[in-house]
C-alpha cells in the first residue's frame, strides 16, 4: 500500500489536516487523525440538582437496553412523579436586552479550534446556560408585548387536520404509543401503493406499522403550502423570494414531508438539488420555530397560572431538535446559506468566521462529469460539526450543542465525537432529542464509509447519560418510555438506492406516522454510452444463489476459472478489470501475482505517481491488464486510455459509472481506430445486484434477467 508521504493528488484520499495527512482505512472508515480534536471546556462544579441525583442512580446508557439503563428509567419515573409535587412553577422575568448580545457567540466560551479540527464543540459553561435563559426571557417578553409571530395563537389552538406538527408531537394519539411493541425489532409494517407523480416513480411505496391503533396524520395539500397554518407566517416571504414558484417536485415532495412521515427518495440530481434544498430547509426551520413559540408560550402561560396546577408537557431532555448530514465542507456552506436566507432574521453571528472554515475557491476540471464537479468543488473536506441556534433576532453560528437547535455535520466529523465504547472522551447525548434528521447526498456518505452513518443513528435518541437543564415537570411523555425514535422524522436523499441505505430506511427510521419509498423507473445507463458496443452480462448460479456470503466467493471462482483463462488463450492486452469492493481488488491483486499476470493496479489509495506509472503502462501495453476499483474512479473519475475489454467483476452502484467506463471503449475505437467489433463489456451479476442491474439496463429488461432461466445476456 502506498505511503502518506508520496500521495499528491486531489479527491479525498489523503485529507491534509495541520500540516499532516490522514489515511483512510481500506473500508473507507475512520482516518488516523493526527491530534486533531476540537478544544472542549471542562464543567465548572455545580451543586446536586434533581439532574444530578438521577445520573447518580443511572450509570452511561448504551445504545441497547440494558439492566443499568432499566434503573436509570425507573430512578426517572420516580424522581418525576415526586417533582410533580415540589417543582415551583417558572416565573418570567422582564430582562433588558444586553448591547452586545448578538455578537455573543463570537469567541463563545473563549474556545479556540485548530485548523483542521471538528467544527463545532460541546460546551456545559454557565454562561452557555445563562445565554438561554436570557434568549428565553427575550422572546417571553416579546410574547407579553405581542411582538412575536402573528400566527402563534391560532397555531396553539389549531389542533385539527390544518397544522401535522401538532398532531404527530403535541397531541398524539397515546393509544398509538401504547401499543408500539416493547423492541423496535418487533414492530412490524404493512406495505401498499403510495400515488404520486408518475414521474416520481409508479411503483413508489408507503410503509406503515402493524398496530392496533395507527397514528393518522392528515394531508398537507401542496398547492396552498405557503397558505396554511403547516407553515409559520414568518417563513413563508423568505421562501417566496428565494423560491418564486412551486414545482411539480416540491408540490409532491412537500405532502409526506410536512405530514412528518419518513422518505426515502432515490433521484436526487444536479438538477433538482436546489428546490429540494430549499424546501428540507424551510421544513427544518419550520420545525424549529414551532416547536420554540410553543416553549415560549407555555414558559409564559406557567408563569401567569402558577398555582393552578397546569402541567403541559412540550420538551424533549436537550434542546436541538434537527440533525442535517452532508458529505462535504462546501455542501453545508451552502445549506447554511439556504438557511440564513430562508431564516426571516436579518442578524447572523460568525458568520466570517464560517466562511472562512467552509468555503474555498478550489474548482474542478471543467471536463470532469457535472455531478463529480458539484461533490468535489470548493472545500471537498469531510470532517465538521457545527451547532446553530436561533433566537428571537439573530441566527448564531457556532453554538455549543447543548444549546443549539440544529446541528448540521459530516457523517465522519459527528461519528468522531460519538466515539466508540470504551473511549475516555465521547459524547452522544446531544442527539437524545432529535425530531427531524435530514440525510443529504447519501449516495456520496456511501462511498465515504456508510458505517459512520450507521453509528450516528444507533447512538440516536437515546436517554441521556446525564441531564442538562432539563425540566423533568415539561418533558413530553413519550421522550420518558423511550419512544422517541418512534416520533423522529427522518429525510433521505441520494441518487440512487442501495442495500445499506434500505437496510437504515428498514430497521432505523420507525416513524409511526408512516414511511415512503419512492421508486423511479429507469431506461438504463446502457443505452446512454452513444455507441453500439457489445455488452454481455453473465448470471452466477449455484449455492451463492440462497446465501449472500457466498456471493464474493462464486465471484472470484467464476472470474479466475472462466474469464481470465479465456482472455489468456486469445490477446488479452487491453483489458480493465472494474472492481466495486477493495477487498476483492487486493484477492484479485494477489491471484494475478502469484499467477505471474502481466497486469497494473490502482486503487483510491494509490499515490499519484503510482496512477501516472500504472495508466502509461496499460496505455502502451507493457501491462495487459489493469485492475480499477470503483472507490478510485469516485474520487477521480479518469478517463482510461487504451482499453479493448472491459470486465465488471461486480456491477457499479452508481449507473454513470458503467455508462463512463463503457466509453473508455469508445475512446479506444476513435483515437486508436479500432474496429468496434473488437472491443467488448462483459459484466458478472448475481440475484443481490438487483438495484444495480435495474439502473443499467432499464426496468424493463431487469425482469426477465433477473428471474429468468437463462445465464448469459448480450445487448450491442
Amino acid at each position: 500500500m502506498a505511503s502518506e508521504k508520496n500521495f499528491k493528488g486531489k479527491g479525498g484520499f489523503y485529507k491534509k489536516k495541520g500540516g499532516r495527512q490522514a489515511l483512510r482505512s481500506a473500508a473507507g472508515s475512520t482516518p488516523v487523525v493526527a491530534q486533531e480534536t476540537a478544544k472542549v471546556s471542562k464543567p465548572k462544579k455545580q451543586k446536586k440538582t434533581l439532574a444530578s441525583l438521577v445520573h447518580e442512580e443511572s450509570p452511561a446508557a448504551g445504545p441497547d437496553t440494558t439492566g443499568s439503563e432499566m434503573n436509570a428509567y425507573g430512578a426517572l419515573m420516580v424522581l418525576l412523579n415526586s417533582e410533580k409535587k415540589k417543582n415551583k412553577k417558572p416565573t418570567a422575568t422582564k430582562t433588558k436586552p444586553q448591547a452586545n448580545d448578538d455578537e455573543e457567540d463570537s469567541d463563545m466560551e473563549g474556545i479556540e479550534q485548530t485548523e483542521g479540527a471538528v467544527e463545532g464543540f460541546v460546551s456545559e459553561d454557565e454562561d452557555a446556560e445563562a445565554e438561554i435563559e436570557r434568549d428565553e426571557a427575550e422572546d417571553v417578553q416579546a410574547e407579553e408585548n405581542a411582538d412575536a409571530d402573528s400566527d402563534s395563537d391560532n397555531e396553539e389552538a389549531d389542533t385539527n387536520s390544518k397544522n401535522p406538527f401538532i398532531w404527530h408531537f403535541q397531541a398524539v394519539d397515546p393509544q398509538v404509543l401504547e401499543a408500539l411493541p416493547a423492541s423496535s425489532t418487533e414492530l412490524e409494517w404493512a406495505n401498499s401503493r403510495y400515488s404520486c407523480d408518475a414521474s416520481l416513480g409508479p411503483a413508489s411505496l408507503i410503509a406503515t406499522p402493524k398496530l392496533t391503533t395507527t397514528l393518522k396524520t392528515p394531508t398537507a395539500e401542496a398547492p396552498s403550502l405557503l397558505g396554511t397554518a403547516a407553515i409559520k407566517e414568518k417563513l413563508r416571504e423568505p421562501f417566496k423570494t428565494a423560491n418564486p414558484e412551486v414545482t411539480k417536485l416540491q408540490s409532491e415532495f412537500s405532502k409526506p414531508l410536512l405530514n412528518y412521515q419518513d422518505v426515502l427518495f432515490p433521484s436526487r440530481t444536479v438538477d433538482n438539488e436546489k428546490e429540494l434544498q430549499r424546501l428540507y430547509t424551510l421544513h427544518a426551520l419550520n420545525h424549529i420555530y414551532k416547536t420554540r413559540t410553543k416553549v415560549i408560550k407555555d414558559t409564559y402561560r406557567l408563569a401567569a397560572e402558577q398555582d393552578s396546577g397546569l402541567e403541559l408537557r412540550d420538551q424533549g431532555f436537550t434542546r436541538a431538535k434537527v440533525l442535517v448530514l452532508l458529505p462535504t465542507r462546501n455542501a453545508c456552506y451552502e445549506f447554511i446559506n439556504t438557511l440564513l436566507q430562508l431564516s426571516g432574521l436579518e442578524q447572523s453571528e460568525n458568520k466570517k468566521r464560517f466562511k472562512n472554515a467552509f468555503y474555498s475557491e478550489t474548482d474542478v476540471p471543467a471536463n470532469k462529469p457535472e455531478d463529480f464537479v458539484r461533490l468535489f468543488s470548493g472545500n471537498n473536506d469531510d470532517v465538521f460539526c457545527l451547532g446553530v441556534k436561533f433566537t428571537r433576532r439573530a441566527v448564531k453560528l457556532y453554538s455549543s450543542f447543548y444549546s443549539s437547535d440544529l446541528i448540521v455535520a459530516s457523517p465522519l466529523g459527528l461519528k468522531m465525537i460519538i466515539g466508540n465504547e470504551g473511549d475516555k472522551k465521547r459524547d452522544y447525548d446531544f442527539l437524545s432529542s432529535i425530531e427531524l434528521a435530514i440525510v443529504d447526498q447519501a449516495d456520496a456518505m456511501q462511498m465515504q464509509s456508510w458505517d459512520n452513518v450507521n453509528h450516528i443513528f444507533k447512538y440516536m435518541n437515546l436517554t441521556p447519560t446525564e441531564m442538562r437543564n432539563c425540566d423533568f415537570s415539561r418533558l413530553r411523555e413519550w421522550y420518558i418510555n423511550r419512544q422517541a425514535q418512534y416520533l423522529r422524522q427522518t429525510i433521505v436523499l441520494t441518487q440512487f438506492v442501495t442495500p445499506e441505505i434500505n437496510s437504515l430506511f428498514s430497521h432505523r427510521c420507525l416513524n409511526v406516522g408512516g414511511k415512503i419509498k419512492f421508486r423511479p423507473r429507469y431506461k438504463g445507463a446502457m443505452a446512454r454510452v452513444g455507441m453500439k458496443i457489445r455488452q454481455t452480462f453473465s448470471k452466477l448460479t449455484g449455492p451463492s444463489v440462497e446465501d449472500p456470503t457466498l456471493d464474493p466467493d462464486a465471484r472470484f471462482k467464476y472470474l479466475s476459472t472462466i474469464i481470465l483463462p479465456s482472455l489468456q488463450r486469445g490477446n488479452p492486452e487491453g483489458t480493465l478489470i472494474f472492481i466495486p469492493s477493495y477487498l476483492d481488488f487486493t484477492r484479485i491483486r494477489n491471484y494475478m501475482d502469484k499467477e505471474n499476470f502481466s497486469f497494473s493496479a490502482v486503487s483510491e489509495y494509490s499515490t499519484a505517481s503510482q496512477l501516472g506509472r500504472a495508466r502509461t503502462y496499460f496505455r502502451n501495453g507493457t501491462s495487459k491488464y489493469l485492475l480499477y476499483t470503483e472507490r478510485l474512479h469516485h474520487f477521480r473519475r479518469f478517463d482510461i486510455r487504451g482499453a479493448r475489454t472491459i470486465i465488471f467483476f461486480g456491477l457499479p452502484e452508481n449507473p454513470r459509472f458503467y455508462e463512463e467506463v463503457t466509453r473508455f471503449l469508445g475512446r479506444t475505437v476513435v483515437e486508436d481506430q479500432v474496429d468496434i467489433s473488437m472491443v467488448h463489456v462483459r459484466a458478472i451479476y448475481s440475484q443481490w445486484d438487483a438495484l444495480k442491474l435495474e439502473r443499467i439496463v432499464g426496468s424493463e429488461r431487469v425482469g426477465v434477467m433477473y428471474k429468468g432461466s437463462g445465464e448469459t445476456y448480450e445487448f450491442q
